[in-house]
């Protein structure tokens, strides 16, 4: 599971200095989404929810704040990128009355790893904090209802849960706040804006 480990914390700065992966950020096949995304916000503040490393903020030129766990701000996200803006919360426990208002939310393969991803954003819609929500890297499904839990490898070979979203649950957001556009990265997984007022 996630939690403070050494091997986590390595292959996390690895993942953000490009040694892991062989890419950092910018130059990732999902990026040129991303960044199509950010820009469509018009958006001055940004908070990243789940930020890893941090690196979001380096190419982000407005007000950004990540937001992670403890153990991940300090020994991974001030490791990798200083020079910026962090909070530390453990959003499973404090939930969505611990994040601040802010332009944009960014949950860049932040859902994907929680137990129940439609409900969280759910919850995070009717907050009405943020005027855009990017959801970016998630998978979605045309199954409904997935009960079964699925677990899938992450850094340093932690298990974390591998959550879907349903096109049906999406449909159901769909009749409430604008989504556009919905972009397919790889797979079935998708990233998509959400404007909220």
């Amino acid at each position: 599971m996630w939690k403070d480990n050494d091997a986590i914390i390595d292959q996390m700065i690895k993942g953000s200095t490009g040694e892991l992966w062989g890419v950092r950020l910018e130059q990732s096949d999902h990026f040129p989404i991303l960044k199509h995304l950010l820009d469509l916000t018009n958006a001055k503040s940004l908070i990243d929810l789940g930020c890893g490393a941090g690196d979001v903020s380096r190419v982000w030129k407005q007000e950004y704040c990540g937001l992670d766990l403890d153990w991940v701000i300090e020994k991974v996200s001030k490791i990798c990128n200083p020079n910026t803006s962090y909070q530390k919360i453990d959003f499973l426990k404090e939930g969505v009355s611990s994040l601040e208002t802010s332009d944009c939310l960014l949950m860049n393969a932040f859902l994907d790893v929680q137990e129940d991803a439609f409900e969280i954003l759910k919850d995070i819609c009717s907050s009405k904090k943020f005027k855009f929500i990017i959801v970016h890297r998630q998978q979605i499904t045309n199954k409904l209802n997935i009960k079964e839990k699925k677990y899938a490898s992450s850094y340093g070979n932690s298990k974390v849960p591998s959550s879907y979203i349903a096109w049906q649950e999406l449909q159901q957001l769909l009749e409430i706040y604008q989504i556009s556009p919905i972009i397919k990265w790889s797979g079935d997984f998708h990233s998509f804006l959400m404007s909220l007022k």
